[in-house]
């Protein structure tokens, strides 16, 4: 950015000694004093000697604005309160020592100055230089109106550039860039979100029943792929898995590789539900050796480029994971010592529903048979163990009839003895 057109010295209310403009690297993290977020880089005003650093932004706040969110008075910016109160933009406590604006004719209305500065409307002034700056980004045009289903006012386009702490309503994630939002009420929504379809129709996790988009802005939809909670999620009425509007949508839409294009319906990806982690299949190396749940209780298959089994003829090469054909110049895992090679789809399945059932099948039959196996066993050993029971019982009658006769030979002597 150039810094060219802003004063190059600054003298803040807040601090004592003159502040330096200067543009930081995005490596360096810093707490700004005015708004208290930390955030990397930058352009900020910052002290040499105190380690006092600003935003540009918040340096730049004037001392009372008129907020959409209450325009009967205006509220002016305070650095201290004696007691903590609760910022009607992200509803998150303001510290006591923490920058607000606030109405000073006792109506109870507080925002930090961050959710503050996302939510209000730019000077006429600054109004051209933000058009100018969005229209560079085609996706975002500013005064762009919808009317979204889960607010009652519509939700206009505009741009946060400033550091705050509202978040999402949909996914709960922070604000920044391209949002919908509703000034007056401090109701704001990702652009993905804001304009997330009502229904999705063969979503890939999901693709036998259409997913409903619900919000509840009180309670929270649990999300069966990342275990987090929100106010916004699809759901499937039929079978009642419930996605929230991050992983239905970024799942639906994977970032397109450079040699793509973003128009592309499909991509298939691996992806990291929980951490929004995604790899291309072309970009992410096979892993050089694996355990395989069909060959779990054996070896780590290794991973070769090709395998021909000599004992079979070349067109009858069989996967031994799904017991079919193989294409006999394609990769495999495999283990040397049983002579197993599994298809890499098969150890490492994309998202094929016929294959996945098809793999599951499998695994019926062959954990079908390994009880069949076990039960057979168990009859085995249970038979083994009655006859072992019968004869124990066989031997302790031997015994206690060979007990019994020694008894009764020992009383006939004594009887002998007494009469002679």
């Amino acid at each position: 950015m150039n810094t060219a057109n802003y004063p190059c010295l600054l003298q803040h209310p807040s601090h004592e000694h003159a502040l330096v403009l200067q543009e930081l690297s995005e490596s360096f993290i810093f707490e700004c004093k005015i708004c208290r977020l930390s955030v990397k880089g930058g352009l900020s005003y910052h002290c040499m000697d105190c380690k006092f650093f600003i935003h540009k932004s918040c340096a730049d706040l004037p001392p009372e604005i008129q907020h959409p969110s209450h325009p009967q008075h205006p509220l002016a910016i305070i650095g201290y309160s004696s007691e903590p109160e609760l910022c009607k933009g992200c509803v998150i406590f303001i510290h006591l020592d923490e920058y607000r604006y606030k109405c000073r004719l006792g109506c109870g209305v507080d925002l930090h100055v961050g959710c503050a500065a996302a939510t209000l409307p730019p000077p006429e002034e600054e109004h051209k230089d933000q058009q100018e700056h969005e229209d560079k980004d085609k996706d975002c045009h500013e005064d762009e109106m919808i009317q979204h289903f889960t607010h009652e006012h519509p939700l206009a386009s505009f741009h946060v550039n400033v550091p705050n702490r509202i978040r999402c309503r949909a996914c709960g994630d922070e604000i920044s860039s391209c949002v919908y939002g509703c000034r007056a009420c401090i109701f704001v929504l990702h652009k993905s979100c804001g304009l997330a379809p009502r229904e999705i129709i063969n979503h890939p996790f999901h693709p036998q029943h259409p997913l409903t988009l619900l919000a509840h802005l009180k309670n929270r939809f649990g999300c069966k792929a990342c275990g987090s909670y929100g106010h916004f999620a699809y759901n499937c009425n039929d079978c009642g898995l419930i996605l929230d509007v991050k992983c239905a949508v970024s799942i639906m839409h994977p970032p397109p590789r450079d040699d793509q294009s973003s128009t592309d319906d499909r991509i298939d990806f691996y992806r990291c539900v929980r951490c929004n982690y995604n790899l291309h299949f072309s970009c992410m190396p096979l892993p050089p050796y694996v355990k395989h749940t069909f060959h779990h209780n054996y070896h780590p298959l290794v991973l070769r480029d090709r395998f021909v089994d000599d004992k079979l003829d070349y067109e009858e090469q069989y996967c031994d994971a799904c017991e079919t054909l193989r294409h006999p110049e394609h990769g495999v895992y495999y283990c040397e010592e049983c002579n197993y090679a599994a298809d890499i789809d098969c150890v490492i399945p994309k998202r094929d529903l016929k294959k996945g059932r098809q793999m599951k099948d499998l695994m019926l039959k062959r954990l079908d048979k390994d009880i069949s196996i076990a039960e057979a066993k168990t009859e085995e050993l249970k038979q083994k163990w009655e006859m072992s029971m019968k004869e124990l019982e066989e031997l302790k009658k031997k015994r206690q009839e060979l007990s019994d006769a020694m008894e009764a030979e020992l009383d006939r002597a004594w009887i002998e003895h007494g009469a002679s």
